[in-house]
């Protein structure tokens, strides 16, 4: 039990939950001697969570697939008025369901503010056009060539590379 990785461990799903706070927050409990009594039975278990582990450890060593993405999004007052749209360029993480905002001009008039760090692409609020290279973006917006050095810094952070 000892040369079993923490990773195994914490890759478990838990036994149960239970209701923590108000709205529905939720603490999950594992079961570890029901866990070690599994591992005991059958060590194909943490063979295989050791071999998954790699196959994910690989993969983000060699990067995550995105396409970039021009957005509009209704932003709105505390008393639910519509104050205008919020424009600008993102990126989509393959696997995702979020645009994650690079640059964007918003009603309030600042340039690279933005309403919220990220937006769900199921939103009603939000419409979108996806690009797969950089040079697709360029062809259809070209407005945004000039902005290629902050375009690269935002990706940077995020640990991407421009395509």
């Amino acid at each position: 039990m000892k040369r079993i990785p923490i990773y195994v461990w914490k890759s478990q799903t838990p036994t149960s939950f239970h209701h923590t706070g108000l709205y529905f927050n939720a603490t999950n409990h594992y079961d570890l001697k029901l866990y070690a009594e599994e591992f005991l039975k059958d060590k194909s278990l943490v063979q295989d969570s050791i071999n998954e582990h790699r196959k994910s450890k690989k993969a983000k060593a060699a990067g995550v697939n995105y396409t970039f993405a021009t957005y509009k999004h209704n932003v709105w007052s505390r008393r639910r008025h519509l104050i205008g749209k919020e424009y600008g360029l993102g990126f989509i993480e393959e696997g995702s369901n979020k645009l994650i905002p690079m640059i964007s001009h918003n009603p309030r008039g600042s340039m690279f503010g933005r309403d919220k760090s990220y937006y769900l692409l199921n939103s009603r609020n939000l419409d979108y056009d996806e690009f797969n290279k950089f040079s697709e973006l360029i062809k259809e917006y070209p407005e945004y060539l000039s902005a290629k050095k902050k375009i690269q810094e935002e990706l940077k952070y995020h640990k991407l590379q421009i395509k």
